[in-house]
């Protein structure tokens, strides 16, 4: 309400610049008592000062009357006679209006046409429920007629919601107040059980009011069902007035029935909105008990989009305030099986009967802006107390349909209790548990590391409370929505410091692969999935260089604690594909790029001999173009085409970092698409094993590891057992596949470090042999056995946290560069020795790799090369051979590539 300026209100205007009726401040305005100053109120009958009825008055001479009356109510003087005597001629203005009106006919609907008069008439319903009898029933006349009308016109609908706007926003509280409390109980009688929602919701049609959904009248049509032409009027007001003006569903018995009506409309019509306008009403239903209503509400709204910032959130202001209000000061139904409602029926909760909610009779303490309500002459009608349940799933589906900008500035920034309210609820086993943990998914989705600075709680007490939930429940899908909220946690957790994300990763990881495992409280399906979720997380990243590669680099500092579960996931053929996939992902990213890191450091060091003696060229192979060897510069005119695995667009469309577990930029996916990392139907699932990644998804993460070289950590213990122990025909194609990267990069490495020094090519040793062999250090010896992992503490990286199988490559690259080596050349001679070449099967990223074979100093390299490229294309001819490895976009780029690179090395040397 706009404050009284000098003790006076202010006219205000109607829709089109209607004037509306004066009123003056407390004790000195016409709402105060009686309209006509003492006389009969409108339509008294001439009594009083209100006088007799002025005849012959037209429409526009009551506007101009009222005018007047409207300019002397701004101009009254400090005189009680004088505004005696204004009250009396204002109270003749609405004894002569009322006449008026009354005289038009049925079809001259008094909003639609005849606003200016009867906006003004708003006023003396101040005594529609304790003024003099006379002055009652001349009331009620013109409110029946109003209520009907607007059973059947949707603009007289707005027009008369508009008129109240209007007396709300423009005059004094104190005294408009009353008014405004007593149209509100008229409006939720006329929509409610009295009236039109009353008659809708009853199947038969038959209501108790003046009218049912197609209008007056039609109450005794028992036993008809809903037309579309008869009632079509009826039920567009009906839907219309419930979803513009949702003041009228807080109260109990219009939302009770609201929902019943729903559904009985949806069955007889084809329900559709306007796009491009926001029906508040939708989103207050959405808390309905009854599952059928909250469906056909959700089913209405989605078209309507999302709310996109916090200003969009304006309409629905008064139900997210009321929600938080509820939420914090517990005030919900708390009724407990079966009982009697306010309304004499029986209900049994959520749901119960045709979908009436339990209501109470107290007032609700956050009332709607629109006009008040509360304490009323005789009996108070009832509003609406949610059960707790009704209230989060409701709140979960509207969160949902809001964008980032409106969740974050509109419900996280602007109630920071909600937060810790979601936290609690989370940590506690009620009812809501589930809601509750699908808000704090979806907050932390959304909202990212901003959700921590509006809470009170430090990501590691909402870890513990995670994992102690996991621990506390034995049912599996419990287990499985704690395990989803895990990635998003984490990737919540990446932008704070670098020791705080890297202390909730190993703690996480800890509990998934070794807690989890060895607790009966799991069942198997739980345990394998786990391990999934671990897999999604140790491609996680806390370096911002490593962020735009999929995958990631894995969390060297704990590979005591995934490197173990990663071998054994990997071995395990009867894994389903799903709960492999992410497995098999992770082991061809490391073994690519450890391969990438260490060959890179050897090319520096290589490089930085050769550039003092001027022997290599900058513009081919300089010191400044370490990383070109996996660099895809060097490519084709059709690169940038899509097409095959290799290349740009490569698996999965052009330019998209998405790998084939669903995983981007280090992260989980936090699209809308809400699917789940512990879901067989992700994305991963349309990958089958033997695809692996997208070569250009590794390519990307072999340019960065290179420029990452001297930070880079190898566990070398993966390789050995992967490569050395584990038999070719137990490991999946991509690892094989992944061997024949390594071995061709190692190869291409070796010849350029051998022309950056000026040696001969025999200088070069060959990979397919077992004879590679090195001294190594303590450092590397104890990391070729997998010690477990102590425990989840310990801070910083590598051996410094006490994991003693990560080893600094920059430290140990000649070791590491043999070890590996040493690792691949066994995988590939127990393929060659065992005649096991079909294991091998043709994937367009092997074209590169075979040609840096082909063209090696080493005999035996090309002779591996030659076998496996004649296993590949079942023929001989060196002319077909290289027609096959072009046979298509994706093969043919990468031997371009491997040619150009082959001739850069060879122009060096």
């Amino acid at each position: 309400m706009a404050p009284s300026s000098g003790g006076k209100g202010e006219a205000g205007k109607g829709e089109h610049g209607e004037r509306t009726a004066g009123a003056r401040g407390e004790g000195r305005s016409g709402l105060a008592g009686p309209a006509g100053g003492g006389g009969r109120g409108p339509g008294g009958g001439g009594s009083g000062s209100g006088g007799a009825i002025t005849p012959g008055m037209t429409e526009k001479q009551l506007q101009a009357r009222w005018e007047r009356i409207e300019e002397a109510l701004g101009e009254l003087p400090e005189d009680d006679e004088a505004e005696e005597k204004l009250m009396a001629l204002k109270g003749k203005w609405f004894t002569d209006a009322f006449s008026f009106l009354s005289s038009l006919p049925p079809a001259s609907h008094l909003w639609c046409r005849h606003r200016t008069l009867t906006q003004p008439l708003l006023e003396p319903f101040y005594h529609y429920l304790s003024g003099p009898p006379e002055t009652r029933a001349t009331l009620h006349a013109l409110w029946q007629r109003m209520a009907k009308e607007m059973r059947a016109c949707t603009r007289c609908v707005a027009r008369y919601h508009a008129a109240k706007r209007v007396y709300e926003e423009e005059y004094v509280e104190e005294v408009v107040g009353p008014v405004l409390k007593t149209l509100r109980r008229l409006d939720e009688e006329r929509v409610g059980g009295d009236g039109t929602a009353g008659s809708a919701a009853g199947a038969s049609g038959g209501g108790s009011g003046a009218g049912g959904a197609g209008g007056a009248g039609n109450g005794d049509r028992g036993g008809q069902a809903l037309d579309a032409e008869r009632d079509g009027p009826g039920v567009i007001c009906l839907m219309f007035e419930l979803l513009m003006y949702p003041y009228l569903l807080e109260d109990a018995e219009v939302f009770a029935l609201a929902g019943p009506a729903l559904v009985l409309v949806e069955r007889h019509f084809d329900l559709s909105l306007t796009p491009g306008q926001r029906y508040p009403g939708l989103y207050y239903l959405m808390l309905h008990p009854s599952k059928d209503t909250r469906a056909i509400v959700y089913t209405l709204a989605k078209p309507l989009g999302l709310f996109k910032t916090a200003a969009d959130l304006r309409p629905i202001d008064p139900l997210l305030q009321q929600c938080m209000h509820a939420l914090e000061y517990d005030l919900f139904d708390t009724g407990i099986g079966a009982g009697t409602d306010t309304f004499g029926g029986t209900g049994t909760g959520p749901g119960a009967g045709a979908g009436l909610g339990r209501a109470s009779a107290a007032v609700n303490a956050n009332p709607s802006a629109h006009g008040g309500g509360g304490e009323r002459e005789g009996r108070e009608r009832p509003r609406v107390v949610h059960t707790k349940e009704d209230m989060w799933q409701g709140l979960l589906t509207i969160l949902s349909l809001m964008a980032p900008p409106a969740l974050d500035e509109g419900v996280v920034e602007r109630y920071p209790a909600f937060v810790s309210i979601v936290l609690n609820h989370v940590g506690e086993d009620t009812s809501v548990f589930r809601p509750a943990l699908a808000c704090l998914r979806m907050m932390l989705q959304v909202t990212g590391y901003k959700l921590w600075l509006h809470s009170a709680f430090p990501p590691g007490v909402v870890r513990n409370t995670l994992i102690s939930q996991c621990f506390n429940s034995t049912h599996e899908p419990t287990h499985k929505l704690l395990l989803d909220l895990l990635p998003p946690f984490l990737q919540s957790v990446e932008s704070l410091e670098t020791e705080e994300f890297e202390r909730q990763r190993r703690s996480i990881l800890f509990f998934l692969l070794i807690q989890l495992p060895n607790s009966r409280n799991f069942s198997t399906t739980t345990i394998k999935i786990a391990r999934r979720v671990a897999f999604h997380l140790d491609r996680l990243s806390p370096h911002p260089a490593l962020l735009p590669a999929l995958p990631a680099s894995p969390p060297t500092d704990c590979a005591d604690i995934w490197g173990p579960p990663l071998v054994g996931a990997v071995k395990d053929a009867s894994l389903p594909d799903p709960l492999r996939l992410p497995a098999v992902h992770l082991a061809q990213a490391i073994l690519t790029a450890d391969a990438a890191a260490l060959t890179s450091l050897a090319l520096s060091r290589a490089f930085a001999g050769a550039s003092a003696r001027g022997l290599v060229s900058g513009s081919d192979l300089g010191p400044a173009c370490v990383p070109s060897v996996f660099s895809r510069a060097l490519v084709c005119p059709g690169d940038a085409e899509g097409g095959g695995e290799g290349g740009e667009g490569g698996g999965g469309g052009g330019g998209d970092c998405r790998g084939g577990d669903g995983v981007v930029a280090g992260g989980v996916d936090a699209s809308s698409t809400g699917q789940s990392c512990t879901s067989s139907s992700s994305s991963s699932s349309s990958s089958s094993i033997s695809e692996g990644l997208p070569q250009d998804q590794l390519d990307r993460l072999a340019e960065l590891a290179a420029a990452e070289s001297d930070r880079w950590q190898c566990a070398p213990a993966l390789w050995v057992e992967l490569l050395e122990r584990t038999p070719p025909q137990w490991l999946p194609k991509p690892l094989l596949r992944a061997a024949v990267w390594v071995a061709g990069h190692f190869c291409l490495s070796a010849s350029a470090a051998a022309a950056a020094a000026a040696v001969t090519s025999a200088g070069s040793k060959p990979l397919v042999t077992s004879s590679l062999a090195v001294t190594s250090s303590a450092v590397v010896t104890a990391a070729l056995h997998w010690r477990l992992a102590p425990g989840a503490g310990g801070g910083g990286r590598g051996a410094k946290a006490g994991c003693v199988n990560a080893v600094v490559a920059a430290a140990h690259e000649e070791e590491l560069s043999v070890i590996l080596q040493r690792s691949v050349s066994s995988c590939l001679v127990q393929i060659r020795g065992a005649n096991r070449l079909k294991l091998l099967t043709w994937h367009a990223s092997l074209a590169e790799p075979l040609i840096f074979l082909l063209v090696d100093s080493q005999l035996p390299n090309r002779d591996m090369a030659r076998e496996l490229l004649t296993s590949l294309c079942r023929d001989h001819r060196i002319d077909h051979q290289l027609a096959f490895l072009a046979s298509s976009p994706a093969s043919a780029r990468g031997l371009v590539r491997a040619f150009a690179k082959a001739a850069a090395v060879v122009r060096n040397g």
